[in-house]
């Protein structure tokens, strides 16, 4: 993990036309926290990043045990209800990127793909008003777009491709 935190950025585009992602549907689910796949964290394995991610809120390893079967809306459903670990907003960055990271070096495949994306701009759009992982009506800081487009060059720099 490289703590790289660019929490203070806002994304617009301004009405420019510019190569991008903006929504994490159809093609592009595989970039969703949302979608299906084997993550390790802390000794256990869940079934998505948003479990993982959500398991993360608290430090108690039985109420983390509740997280690993749990489908990601379940998992999000559940994380709103925890009380939340000491310090959390402080370090919530550093661990979506550490389990965005685990998603995509672990997993070829998925890793392929993130690749096949080039250099296009990736934004987490979305109408919850998520602005602090992504970007609601033009407005929002894209941190998980910021992160995926971190991993990729990562794993640009493991491939050795320019």
């Amino acid at each position: 993990m490289n703590g790289l935190v660019c929490s203070t950025h806002t994304v617009s585009d301004k009405g420019n036309k510019m190569n991008k992602i903006d929504s994490f549907k159809d093609e592009y689910f595989f970039l969703s926290n949302f979608y299906p796949c084997k993550i390790f964290y802390d000794g256990l394995i869940y079934t998505s990043v948003e479990s993982a991610y959500q398991s993360s809120k608290t430090l108690s390893p039985i109420i983390r045990k509740d997280f690993i079967n749990l489908s990601p809306s379940e998992a999000k459903l559940k994380g709103r209800k925890i009380s939340l670990r000491p310090n959390f907003d402080n370090i919530k960055y550093n661990i979506m990127y550490e389990l965005v990271s685990f998603k995509f070096v672990s997993n070829p495949e998925l890793s392929k793909k993130l690749l096949e994306t080039k250099d296009t701009i990736i934004i987490e759009g979305n109408y919850w008003n998520d602005t602090y992982w992504g970007v609601c009506d033009n407005t929002g800081k894209n941190n998980l777009g910021i992160i995926l487009m971190q991993v990729r060059e990562n794993l640009k720099i493991i491939n050795k491709i320019a």
